[in-house]
């Protein structure tokens, strides 16, 4: 029996240069956090939660 898996991507990111090695870092953490919360079944939008002390990057709800 196959089970299907939907991943969908929104958003849009756009720069007038190429990524820098504080971007590079940036996208190589938000991956790594990513995958994990992928594999650990946590939905949310990636990136550094500004409304959690230390900034974390984490899965954001949605909700917000």
């Amino acid at each position: 029996k196959a089970e299907k898996v939907l991943v969908q991507k929104s958003g849009y990111y756009a720069r007038s240069a190429p990524a820098n090695a504080f971007d590079r870092d940036l996208i190589g953490r938000c991956a790594k956090v990513g995958v994990q919360a992928a594999i650990d079944g946590i939905s949310g939008c990636m990136g550094e939660d500004e409304e959690k002390e230390g900034t974390p990057i984490r899965p954001i709800e949605f909700e917000r």
